[in-house]
């Protein structure tokens, strides 16, 4: 790359970012955005995706495909429609997201999992397409509590409310540590921990057997589903896919994080004090530690609980909401689009 960039209206306010973001862009910006740009919309050729669609429709392949990005933006230009499918949690529930406002913009239509926003009409709240077709699992009454982890980069790379730098991950891990402190031994022994395969430098695997040497850690690779079978207990200590996952599944789950690091929305946090009123969610790993340790012997009169069960059902019915016929569903909405 032998390019450089040069910056007009440059101030003697603004110098020293505007030398920095000149000096930066050429190096970062990826070269199929601008030298090979001509070859990755050959990519849509190559491929033989359609010339004239009249929907296209993605979960992730707006971020995650460089070739999709040129061929859909070429085709939305002249009139196809485009429809974005929700690929996970945390959509609809927090006060700020790039990502997810990205996604809005862009579509035409936005298939939730179930919630909706007045601010955007053309959000439709379909639920959750991935969980279709899955049956409900049974807890292990003999089983252990599986606790699942996340990772984030070391410096902030979105615009959204989680942890966003080395220092609030950190702090998050510190509740992960409390919470397992503040167990039971006898529930303790029995736990299991699934780390994220991307650890991004945080050195999650020695700090656990550094602080719980014999705490059982799990790699990340495998189905999260074979674990539940062997587990009475999940417990989900983030807001993203997997406690939505676990509630469609009607498996006992027990939710905590720091509200000051995953903030909510104002209009769903009436659904989150549901939750806290019946014990699923917590606002500190020690209530978190504390409700885990009086239900362990009986941890199925607490989830079967109508009382729990009917507010998991209203939570889910606008966050996760079960549909049963996906396919049918998504084909009347392409047609409407």
């Amino acid at each position: 790359r032998s390019w450089s960039l040069e910056l007009n209206y440059i101030t003697a306010e603004n110098i020293d970012f505007s030398r920095v973001l000149a000096d930066m862009i050429p190096r970062c910006i990826p070269s199929a955005y601008v030298e090979g740009y001509s070859e990755l919309v050959e990519l849509g050729i190559k491929n033989r995706w359609p010339r004239r669609p009249e929907v296209i429709f993605t979960s992730n392949a707006y971020q995650a495909n460089d070739g999709f990005k040129a061929w859909a933006a070429e085709k939305t230009e002249n009139g196809s429609k485009l429809v974005i499918g929700q690929h996970g949690g945390h959509f609809g529930m927090t006060p700020f997201a790039f990502h997810e406002e990205h996604q809005i913009e862009i579509a035409d239509r936005f298939i939730s999992w179930g919630w909706t926003d007045n601010a955007h009409q053309n959000i439709t709240p379909l639920g959750n397409f991935k969980d279709a077709g899955k049956v409900e699992v049974e807890s292990n009454v003999a089983g252990g509590a599986l606790l699942v982890q996340m990772t984030l980069p070391r410096y902030s790379y979105h615009l959204y409310a989680v942890p966003v730098s080395a220092a609030q991950w950190n702090s998050y891990f510190q509740d992960q540590l409390q919470f397992v402190s503040s167990l039971d031994d006898k529930i303790r022994k029995k736990l299991l921990v699934r780390l994220l395969r991307s650890d991004f430098g945080h050195g999650q695997k020695a700090r656990w057997s550094d602080a719980f040497p014999d705490v059982v850690l799990d790699d990340g690779s495998g189905s999260i589903t074979d674990l539940l079978k062997k587990s009475k207990l999940y417990v989900s200590s983030y807001n993203s896919t997997t406690y939505l996952e676990s509630f469609g599944l009607n498996f006992p789950t027990l939710v905590f994080w720091n509200p000051e690091y995953w903030e909510l929305k104002e209009e769903c946090k009436p659904f989150f004090d549901l939750l806290e009123s019946v014990g699923i969610f917590h606002k500190s790993a020690e209530s978190a530690a504390k409700k885990m340790n009086a239900i362990w012997d009986d941890i199925d009169e607490w989830w079967f609980h109508p009382d729990t069960q009917a507010a998991k059902d209203d939570f889910c019915a606008r966050y996760a909401k079960k549909i049963d016929r996906p396919v049918c569903e998504l084909a009347s909405i392409f047609k409407e689009s």
